[in-house]
């Protein structure tokens, strides 16, 4: 489910910036928790118990999330997960890195009680990072090619955003197009703090309001 995702999505994005000069052979493990209001397949109030591992060697990355998601009106099972790999450029053309991303979805969730879509979704991605001492910031846009749903009349879409960061507080703005033919575009601000526990730990709650009117929330670990 899209919005479910997007939660974890963020902290993806806040991740990646942080460690965009990182060195040598590094994995980290990430669990959290999201909730909100309503998703693409359903309007009853949603949470998520999220799980993921990834894996970074200098300027490339493997990432996998899934979980266990439960709706108010009692439905429940598997969230779908997502596979993503990635790219950064470390050469500051144009005084910034330049990354590219590929994500897929993989319908875990099922389709026909209203937790996932029941397609194979493939997105690629593009993202600028760029430093202005002392704000990080980032922008962002892509396509999604979503694959035949069984329950579902879903479209392609575009996505886009961005975000900056400052003394581990991030406010972001994300944008996309309707998974579903002749519904509107959707637009989610947010906002993100990023707590240091050690050297590698690091504590991520966040807020999100949806210009619709609906609202999410959520935190993630990662070590």
């Amino acid at each position: 489910m899209d919005m479910n995702i997007r939660g974890i999505s963020l902290l993806v994005a806040l991740g990646l910036s942080l460690q965009a000069n990182g060195e040598g052979y590094r994995q980290y493990q990430q669990v959290g928790f999201h909730a909100g209001q309503a998703s693409d397949t359903a309007k009853a109030g949603w949470w998520q118990l999220s799980v993921g591992h990834r894996w970074k060697k200098r300027t490339h990355e493997f990432r996998i999330n899934s979980g266990y998601l439960r709706l108010d009106d009692q439905r429940s099972g598997l969230a779908d997960t997502w596979l993503r790999a990635s790219w950064l450029f470390q050469r500051p053309w144009l005084r910034q890195w330049w990354d590219v991303q590929w994500r897929m979805k993989l319908p875990t969730a099922r389709s026909d009680n209203g937790l996932g879509t029941g397609s194979v979704d493939n997105e690629l991605r593009g993202q600028a990072l760029v430093q202005w001492k002392p704000v990080l910031g980032w922008y962002y846009a892509g396509y999604r090619l979503r694959g035949q749903s069984p329950e579902y009349d879903v479209q392609h879409g575009y996505s886009w955003g961005a975000g900056a960061g400052l003394k581990g507080w991030s406010l972001v703005y994300d944008g996309r197009e309707s998974a579903f033919s002749g519904q509107p575009s959707l637009h989610n601000i947010s906002l993100i703090h990023q707590l240091k526990v050690g050297r590698q730990t690091r504590i991520s709650p966040y807020v999100r309001w949806r210009t619709n009117g609906e609202w999410g929330a959520g935190i993630g670990i990662r070590w």
